[in-house]
């Protein structure tokens, strides 16, 4: 079956068993594998847009963890700006915005660039960096989290330009993170991409991989 076709059936089973076992799905879930119950809400990411930073005010603090903006694909240079500068100014307006909420508020900002800094940079691992320090600079004093700041043509490409990126930001104590998405397509791409050398966490796209039991 298609990887869509596998997590849909499975994610469709996995409801109708909880329900079966008058359970909800995370009870059912740890008692399959006997693990033990989570004891607090699962952190929530929402996109960083004006229709949720407007209307969830009420819920933002409290409920929320992350938040998520993505660029377009296409036209680096006109969504970024040159050299980076247009997201930047981005990141440091919600930095300014965020204490307006909550002083002691500290959502992580999680930005997924789809390759644009390569692209932006012709993949020139400096002149990355030197954006991923901005971006950094930008975002204080909250959290960031890169995922696909840049986008390479096979799995072995990214994971060394990524593990080269990973190391510069070490070099440079940096604090941000670097995420990996991109080629992540079963199970064998998460334990290749699943290494402190390479990046700091791994997205994950269920419908991509397909079977939830992975």
């Amino acid at each position: 079956l298609h990887p869509a076709l596998q997590f849909g059936l499975t994610a469709a089973l996995l409801q109708a068993s909880a329900g079966a076992s008058r359970l909800s799905v995370v009870a059912f879930v740890a008692q399959e594998y006997g693990l033990p119950q989570p004891k607090t809400a699962v952190p929530l990411q929402i996109p960083l847009n004006d229709q949720y930073l407007q209307t969830a005010h009420s819920i933002l603090t409290t409920h929320v963890t992350s938040f998520g903006y993505t660029t377009s694909k296409n036209n680096h240079k006109a969504v970024l700006g040159k050299n980076g500068k247009r997201l930047q100014q981005h990141v440091r307006q919600i930095a300014a915005w965020l204490p307006s909420l909550d002083a002691a508020y500290r959502p992580i900002l999680h930005l997924d660039l789809q390759g644009g800094y390569g692209k932006l940079f012709e993949n020139n691992p400096g002149k990355i960096l030197g954006a991923l320090f901005g971006l950094e600079l930008a975002a204080k004093p909250y959290q960031l989290q890169i995922q696909n700041p840049i986008l390479q043509e096979s799995r072995d490409e990214q994971v060394e330009q990524l593990t080269q990126l990973t190391n510069l930001v070490k070099m440079r104590r940096l604090s941000l993170q670097l995420v990996a998405d991109a080629w992540v397509d079963s199970p064998t791409d998460v334990a290749q991409f699943a290494n402190p050398q390479v990046c700091q966490m791994v997205h994950l796209d269920l419908p991509r991989l397909g079977n939830l039991e992975l």
